[in-house]
């Protein structure tokens, strides 16, 4: 079933609200007091939800959708939870402020669309991730000094986070992918992913950062640790950007980088 609010509402108690199907916002839709609110299939629409002072947002069905032109605000104190064993499937892109909880085995499927997203992601794991299944990427806003973590990967089982910062402000789109694409002069000598990272609003220079990577992702001929790493930046050809990397941590692996110049990648 779908709800459908089809004009301005201000909803909700101190008791949980439950709508056990899909919530459709064409108006404006409020929802207030301290009770839980279940969207149990998921939340789209054209209007704005607004849940900046209510009791927590859950999306828990096995299947869900998000998406919509209207601005999804999340409950400021507990956020939304993406419920354990859910898959929610983007329908259109869609702007997302506020808190994000990911229980297990949670899953967001970007497809072609995008999620654009003000604040955190807690709780992402290998299982429980923003999957870039498609050309979608998860935007995250205004990249300054702080690390902003982006809990992607490129199917359902495996997570390869980016961290940046030192974004001078900008918004930066990211997905992932299984591959070298387009491929490399010794594609087994490497890490087996694509990261496609963009800003938006202008060319930064000199960006950190961060890419995750488990030793299984690596190709025949790569190992991990202690060798070293290139860092490869596509701008209608191959470029190396960064020579002599050396990653951090145990498997996962993390890479710190500095990328120069976004170019026109």
């Amino acid at each position: 079933p779908v709800f459908r609010a089809v004009t301005n509402l201000a909803v909700g108690s101190a008791n949980p609200t439950v709508f056990n199907g899909l919530f459709q916002a064409i108006g404006n839709v409020t929802f207030q007091n301290t009770g839980t609110k279940t969207f149990r299939n998921g939340i789209t629409g054209t209007g704005n939800v607004n849940g900046s002072t209510s009791g927590k947002f859950i999306i828990n069905g096995a299947t869900a959708s998000l998406g919509g032109t209207g601005l999804l605000s999340t409950p400021a104190a507990d956020g939304m939870d993406i419920g354990a064993s859910t898959t929610v499937t983007m329908v259109s892109s869609k702007t997302v402020t506020g808190i994000l909880n990911l229980l297990a085995n949670a899953l967001v499927m970007l497809g072609t669309h995008n999620l654009t997203h003000t604040g955190t992601i807690n709780g992402f794991t290998t299982t429980s991730h923003i999957v870039t299944n498609g050309t979608g990427k998860l935007v995250k806003t205004n990249v300054g000094a702080s690390f902003a973590i982006f809990p992607v990967g490129p199917n359902a089982t495996t997570l390869n986070s980016v961290a940046i910062f030192n974004g001078s402000g900008f918004n930066y789109g990211v997905r992932v992918e299984v591959g070298i694409n387009p491929t490399i002069d010794a594609p087994l000598d490497a890490v087996n992913r694509t990261w496609f990272v963009t800003p938006f609003g202008g060319n930064p220079a000199s960006v950190n950062v961060n890419f995750m990577y488990e030793a299984a992702h690596c190709n025949a001929g790569w190992t991990p640790p202690p060798a070293q790493l290139e860092l490869g930046l596509h701008t209608g050809v191959w470029n190396v950007v960064q020579v002599n990397l050396t990653q951090a941590g145990t498997d996962p692996y993390q890479v710190p980088t500095l990328v120069p110049n976004f170019g026109n990648g």
